[in-house]
């Protein structure tokens, strides 16, 4: 746990009982953590909280007692569509730590609005940070960022710990700066900016994480991505996308976009039925730009059909070229890259394998 100089600290339990609603003596509490510059600690147990917005015109650094040991909970009655509203202002930034968030899905009334979220973050910021933060039993996601203005999001050692529904730990309807994803364990994980957010790219890096779900980059500026787990891939946007050691299963239509190179080397690509049943069969790549030239280069790779698929890859990679690329705007490269269906042996691809934007 860390601490500041004196290890002077704001107790939540000073103002607020434990196992009870504790909206009025956390809203004092962050108040006191903020203006005295300290962190905020959240003892042991389950604290639930009512939704109420708070303006963060510093720095907040909520700490628990462990992810396991200290909850902040959605209390049962809920009237809005997130739990915490967190605005920021320029130069402030916010940390949670070493607790869990839950959405209590299970004793919840039925949530106002399509979209609900544990925390919502918005206005201007520094960074916003998550070290060693659980996400349990949310109704729709864990943290929202609506802020494009935001500088840097970090997370580190978090975990998703179960519950049916709410399955995206983060939602970047709006894109920061800059995203470090690392050691951690999500069920979705997408990055898919909301409506009219689209110019709004990020540079995001993900490193030794897994991902039980599905996996959707959309629109980032840089992609760097290694030693990653994904159940599933829908589509990877980027400018600039460097993947390495990754393994991917359930392949469902994924798209490859962008008008720079792409490099994809030692990964794995299983593939498995759509959602309307159908089997997938390649990767598609999609050209946008008239002016640019997309390469992407696949670097000892591996294809390969799942056990049940009864079908074999007609090519690992297929182009679809939007409307206003050129002809030969999208370049296949290919560097003892391998494919296999079940049960067969592997066979080594060369470029007049895959089919050219020609």
């Amino acid at each position: 746990m860390k601490k500041p100089p004196g290890g002077q600290m704001i107790k939540l339990s000073d103002y607020a009982t434990v196992g009870t609603d504790v909206t009025e003596g956390y809203t004092k509490a962050i108040e006191l953590s903020i203006s005295g510059n300290v962190p905020l600690f959240a003892g042991p147990g389950v604290w639930y909280l009512t939704p109420r917005a708070y303006w963060i015109p510093g720095h907040l650094h909520v700490i628990g007692a462990g992810m396991r040991s200290t909850t902040i909970a959605r209390a049962s009655a809920n009237e809005q569509s997130w739990t915490q509203r967190l605005r920021g202002h320029e130069g402030c930034s916010v940390t949670f730590e070493n607790l869990t968030l839950d959405g209590n899905n299970d004793d919840n009334v039925e949530p106002i609005g399509d979209q609900n979220h544990e925390i919502r973050f918005d206005g201007d910021g520094d960074e916003f940070r998550l070290e060693n933060v659980g996400f349990r039993d949310l109704i729709d996601d864990g943290v929202q960022f609506v802020s494009n203005t935001l500088k840097l999001v970090t997370a580190d050692g978090c975990r998703w710990l179960g519950g049916d529904k709410g399955r995206r730990v983060l939602q970047f309807s709006y894109h920061p700066d800059r995203a470090i994803i690392s050691d951690s364990t999500f069920h979705d994980f997408s990055t898919e900016p909301a409506g009219g957010a689209e110019k709004l790219k990020m540079d995001l890096q993900v490193n030794n994480c897994q991902i039980l779900g599905r996996t959707n980059i959309g629109r980032v500026a840089t992609l760097q991505m290694a030693n990653v787990i994904s159940n599933g891939l829908s589509s990877l946007t980027g400018d600039d996308c460097q993947i390495a050691n990754c393994t991917f299963d359930n392949i469902g239509s994924p798209n490859f976009y962008g008008p720079c190179t792409s490099v994809i080397s030692q990964c794995l690509f299983r593939m498995n039925t759509s959602e309307d049943g159908k089997w997938v069969q390649q990767l598609k790549l999609w050209p946008r730009f008239e002016d640019h030239i997309q390469d992407v280069i696949f670097r000892d790779c591996r294809f390969e059909a799942m056990e049940t698929h009864s079908q074999p890859w007609t090519s690992p990679t297929k182009v679809e070229t939007s409307k206003g690329a050129a002809p030969g705007s999208c370049r296949l490269l290919h560097r003892n890259t391998q494919m296999r269906d079940f049960g067969a042996k592997w066979k080594t691809l060369v470029d007049s394998d895959f089919e050219h934007n020609q």
